[in-house]
């Protein structure tokens, strides 16, 4: 034995000295098998470690219902050159090219086309589970499942990126454009998608609890609950991606997610959202984080609909809703339907309509702060209507409202009605249009303290006898405390009993504003403008 280990040490030598180069093992990095035929595909599952490179189209028309290749842990590289005629009709699950693909798995430069695939859970184009890496891959055609149906995967733990799919994709839950359920990361991948589900339906992913980033969507999404564009329902982090389209669903319905618990940032919305309820422009439903979002986006449903969020329980903060909320009923706002977490820092433009709880920002807002928010909205209703907030029972401070108010009852530039809540440091510049406990900037305050605000425009009434004012409409057997509060009585044709009644001039003088903070908090440019707010300047 120690004989021939010496004889073939001394060949190798031998072949070394003299020039000659070793040739690779056949299957490894350096010297791939070569995929030149739909049987030379097939064979693949052969030897499931190896590194294989595609050098010509492949047809699998031959193929009347493709075996799904299993626990492939090598290393495919389509070249760009396509898969055709991929057809797949199977009952059980983990179902696609690969059924799946290991950790140490890696499919890049894969095209597939003209994909017919029916199979039951974890059902995708390239693989039904994908705990390794794709990239650079593209998928079209058709696909329909039961759970976690995607256009790339049917549920992802590994990594997807650079890839793209034009699809028709059909299920029942967790259904997305290249996963339907993903733990893993998705990032700089693009869908072009019409997709229908019931429960957790999005655009690029059904159910995310892993991570989405620099990603687009462009499509039509349908479902029933937790519909998004991108997304349906997310608990992981969701960062730079966009989403266009129309998006429809009964509850929980966003043009970016459905349902978020998750981190979403720096992402925007356009296109058309319809729902029932808790459906807004961003999110439909959240207890999560928001940040450096913007919506550009038409959202119509019943209840709780908002141009960013329908209902809200968690952090907005920084962003941008350029929307036309339309709310058949009741909680609908420019930015939120109805709040109980924290907001601050945003800005809502557009127009909304509602019944009851209509805000130019939100419609309904309890408990937490509202801070360093503006709205520029059209805002009509019947009751409860405020440019800012409807009915708040949140302190609310350095915030404005702009844009025209029309209701019944409960109307108030800023805010409709003032429960029980402090604003403070805020204003409101609009028209104002009501029947009863009408003011420009508080329509009815009960047990509310008012502090360093103001409020210029015009009130018009609908009625002689309505209760009204240019600040106040009024406050509930006077139990606030309104302090340091001014109107322009130039503005206004109605006196009011709780506020200060100022001219146009002395309104743009700084004197006037006894004990402001014209150092931190407000500016103005004298004698030309009235004051505003420091952190608003941008």
């Amino acid at each position: 034995m120690r004989k021939i280990f010496f004889v073939l040490l001394i060949i190798l030598l031998l072949i070394s000295f003299s020039g000659c180069v070793l040739i690779p093992i056949q299957g490894s990095l350096l010297n791939p098998y070569l995929i030149r035929t739909a049987k030379d595909l097939d064979n693949v599952r052969l030897n499931l470690k190896s590194h294989y490179k595609q050098v010509a189209d492949i047809d699998l028309s031959e193929y009347e219902n493709w075996e799904p290749i299993e626990w492939f842990s090598g290393r495919y590289d389509g070249r760009g050159f396509k898969i055709t005629n991929l057809k797949i009709n199977k009952t059980s699950n983990y179902t696609g090219l690969f059924k799946h693909i290991t950790t140490s798995g890696e499919i890049l430069n894969v095209v597939i086309e003209s994909v017919d695939i029916t199979g039951n859970s974890s059902v995708g184009g390239i693989a039904g589970y994908n705990s390794g890496k794709i990239s650079n891959s593209k998928v079209s055609g058709n696909i329909n499942g039961n759970s976690s149906v995607g256009g790339i995967a049917g549920d992802n733990s590994g990594k997807i990126s650079n890839s793209k799919v034009s699809e028709n994709i059909n299920g029942n839950s967790s259904v997305g454009g290249i996963a339907g359920y993903n733990s893993g990361e998705v990032s700089n991948s693009k869908a072009s998608v019409d997709i229908t589900g019931n429960s957790s339906v999005g655009g690029l992913i059904g159910e995310n609890r892993g991570e989405v980033s620099n990603s687009k969507v462009s499509g039509n999404i349908t479902g029933e609950s937790s519909v998004g564009g991108l997304i349906g329902e997310n608990k992981g982090e969701v960062s730079i991606s966009e989403a266009s389209g129309n998006i429809t669903g009964n509850s929980s319905v966003g043009g970016l997610i459905g349902e978020n618990r998750g981190e979403v940032s720096n992402s925007k919305v356009s296109g058309n959202i319809t729902g029932e309820s808790s459906v807004g422009g961003i999110v439909g439903i959240n207890s999560g984080d928001i940040s450096e979002c913007y919506a550009e986006i038409l959202v119509e449903a019943n209840n709780y609909v908002g141009g960013l969020i329908g209902k809200n329980t968690g952090i907005v903060e920084n962003n941008i809703s350029n929307a036309e909320v339309k709310g058949m009923r009741d909680y609908v706002g420019g930015l939120i339907g109805e709040n109980t977490g924290i907001v601050e820092n945003n800005i809502s433009s557009g127009e909304v309509s509602g019944t009851r709880y209509v805000g130019g920002l939100i419609g309904l807002s309890k408990e937490n702060i509202i801070k360093n928010n503006y709205s520029d909205v059209t805002v009509t209703g019947s009751n409860y209507i405020g440019g800012l907030v409807g009915y708040s029972n949140s302190p609310i401070e350095n915030s404005y409202a702009l844009g025209d108010v029309f209701g019944w009852d409960y109307i108030g530039g800023f805010v409709g009605f003032n429960d029980d809540n402090l604003i403070i440091n805020s204003y409101s510049h609009n028209k104002v249009t009501g029947r009863n406990y009408l003011g420009g900037f508080v329509g009815y305050n009960f047990l509310g303290a008012i502090k360093n605000c103001y409020s210029t425009g015009e009130i018009k009434p609908l009625s002689e006898k309505d209760e009204k004012g240019a600040f106040l409409g009024i406050d509930y057997y006077k139990s606030g405390m309104i302090e340091k509060s001014y109107y322009d009585l130039e503005k206004y044709e109605i006196y009011d009993e709780y506020a200060i009644g100022k001219s146009t001039i002395e309104m743009k003088q700084k004197e006037t504003f006894d004990g402001w903070d014209f150092e931190t908090i407000w500016d103005i440019d004298e004698g030309k403008s009235y004051p505003f707010l420091r952190e608003n300047l941008n």
